[in-house]
């Protein structure tokens, strides 16, 4: 049976670390290693928390903030210097866009509710989302069953019809596990050629929604 979905993830999938020199910048400033702001945040108490939505984004940077030194009201510095070292995969939400017409789409994060607003907001992305499905909003997150589960009951898709990418190797094979297609996303460029292995059928498979080739992937 053909597939019917794709559900991605966010951070470093869809969004990405492009440019991490204002970040490693900051680093140097306040004598903490490379990736040291990063680790501060995975390290917070709060951090477990904020992604299940018990605490705010704010209290997660606030303790952050402190752990390296600075004010808990500088909070959103730490915030805006993340930020600007990421930006979208533009290459993936291209390709994103030309196989929703044929395809129903969702995001599924472990994240705050940020990130609802940098999809809605900042990107202006939720026309490509038949459903948002953010961690913190949901009280559960992958590799929980129930998180999968609600994001396939949104779309109204089986999970055998779902094709599921993430950087992730655990999230994936729990996606594995209620019957779903994984990919593991490496790269770009990776996650592309798989995604046209999975979706865009050989001879002996029924044929995707018409026989005209999908857009956004090469015919030879």
């Amino acid at each position: 049976m053909p597939f019917r979905a794709i559900i991605v993830d966010f951070y470093d999938v869809l969004y990405a670390e492009k440019d991490p020199s204002s970040v490693r910048a900051f680093e140097q400033e306040h004598r903490l290693p490379a990736g040291g702001l990063q680790e501060a945040m995975v390290q917070s108490p709060y951090f477990p928390a904020a992604r299940l939505g018990k605490v705010s984004g704010e209290t997660l940077w606030q303790d952050v903030a402190e752990q390296i030194g600075l004010s808990a009201d500088q909070w959103h510095i730490l915030v805006s210097i993340r930020e600007s070292a990421f930006g979208l995969n533009d290459k993936l939400v291209a390709l994103l866009e030309q196989l929703h017409p044929h395809y129903k789409i969702a995001l599924l994060s472990n994240a705050t509710p940020h990130v609802r607003r940098l999809i809605t907001q900042r990107f202006h992305l939720d026309h490509l989302f038949d459903a948002l499905v953010i961690s913190a909003e949901e009280g559960v997150k992958k590799p929980e069953p129930e998180i999968y589960e609600r994001t396939l009951g949104r779309l109204q898709v089986p999970a055998h019809e779902t094709v599921f990418v993430d950087d992730d190797q655990s999230y994936v094979a729990a996606a594995q596990a209620l019957g779903m297609q994984g990919i593991v996303f490496r790269t770009t460029d990776q996650a592309t050629q798989d995604l046209q292995r999975v979706l865009v059928p050989s001879k002996e498979h029924a044929p995707l929604i018409s026989d005209e080739p999908l857009r956004g992937f090469p015919t030879s």
